[in-house]
């Protein structure tokens, strides 16, 4: 009886067989169906047509972004820049006019200046400042500086402790240049740059101080490792000359000693480099006219002997991207500057020249600051 039902259980008919087989060859056929060569190709020409678009808006989009960023930044570093050198002029207390820039010291005070006695006229400075074809002093002044607890008060006479000591100033010669090199192994741009050179007075130590360094037969205040001593070429004007005070300052001479490299140091970088004699398009914007002002009334006529405002005289293939008027009888200045954005995001071997074709003007930001000082020296 169990096998026969085993045998009924087991048996397959045609009709069972023909199904069996047919729906298993049914499932195979839509497992292995696929896209043809044609359909691909179409799907990938749609998606060029869509995304390339796309992805050239997000150049686009990515490369404006690059440019209003650089030139926000060289906006940003402009203004700082001329806030900087607003702040030290505060506290000049004379400004040598163009004139003074111009000239070699003479005893003449009707024709000295101070060109041979800063850098470069007085010897290169390192490889910041090496010569006049690449390095131009457009901004020169004494400045009052002050130093912080560095006169005693009480014996004894030293200043290790700052409570018992006081405050006091030395004067300063300061003095702004354009530089247009990017100096040793390329570490700035190939843009031009301005950079601060100072020298100091020292502090001169009472009677008695037990704490001080001697040069040249001065004794000099010293607060703990720091010596408060004049800087290598320093030396104080002399107001004991006879003339104006404008003859007295222009015969200032440098004191013994070379300068040293640290004295200058860059103050900003990606200054317009595009020289003031480019040609059209790449031609810069001109130099602007200073106040016009006379000395004691007396009408100017073409030269500027009575001129109360001189401008920096900048050679006709040097950038007029940084200059100024003066105003040495008043002690006071007008400063213009001019970024260069597009070299920040451009090959640094052909850096942009100025242009304002494509609206591109905007990227070479320019600023105008005007400065009184608040004290003057008095004859």
């Amino acid at each position: 009886m169990f096998k026969e039902n085993t045998k009924k259980r087991y048996h397959l008919t045609p009709l069972k067989f023909f199904l069996l087989t047919g729906l298993a060859s049914r499932k195979i056929n839509k497992s292995t169906c696929g896209y043809t060569l044609i359909e691909l190709l179409v799907a990938m020409i749609i998606a060029a047509l869509v995304i390339s678009p796309i992805l050239g808006l997000a150049v686009n989009l990515l490369q404006t972004d690059r440019q209003e960023q650089a030139k926000a930044t060289s906006e940003e570093e402009i203004q700082l820049a001329a806030d900087f050198i607003a702040r030290d002029l505060k506290q000049a207390v004379y400004i040598y006019d163009a004139d003074a820039l111009e000239a070699n010291g003479t005893n003449d005070a009707a024709t000295s200046g101070i060109q041979n006695q800063i850098p470069p006229g007085s010897g290169t400075l390192g490889t910041k400042c090496t010569d006049v074809n690449t390095c131009q002093p457009i901004l020169v002044f004494w400045k009052r500086r002050p130093v912080t607890s560095v006169i005693p008060l009480t014996t004894p006479w030293n200043c290790n402790n700052p409570n018992q000591c006081d405050d006091t100033f030395v004067f300063s010669l300061v003095a702004y240049y354009l530089i247009k090199n990017n100096g040793a192994n390329n570490v700035w741009s190939n843009t031009a740059r301005i950079a601060r050179f100072e020298i100091k007075n020292g502090v001169v130590a009472p009677a008695n101080a037990t704490s001080t360094v001697r040069v040249n037969n001065v004794n000099y205040m010293q607060v703990g490792t720091k010596d408060h001593i004049p800087s290598d070429g320093f030396q104080m004007f002399d107001l004991s000359l006879s003339g104006t005070l404008a003859g007295k300052m222009n015969r200032w001479t440098k004191g013994t000693g070379n300068y040293d490299s640290d004295d200058m140091q860059i103050l900003v970088d990606y200054i317009d480099q595009t020289p003031a004699n480019s040609p059209n398009p790449n031609t810069p914007p001109a130099m602007q006219s200073c106040p016009v002002d006379t000395l004691d009334g007396q009408a100017l006529r073409g030269d500027r002997s009575n001129a109360v405002w001189t401008q920096s005289v900048i050679p006709a293939d040097f950038p007029n991207s940084f200059y100024a008027c003066v105003n040495s009888r008043d002690t006071a200045a007008i400063i213009y500057l001019r970024g260069n954005a597009i070299a920040r995001i451009q090959s640094e071997t052909t850096p942009p020249t100025y242009t304002e074709n494509r609206g591109r003007a905007g990227y070479f930001p320019s600023i105008k600051t005007e400065v009184q000082s608040v004290g003057r020296l008095i004859q």
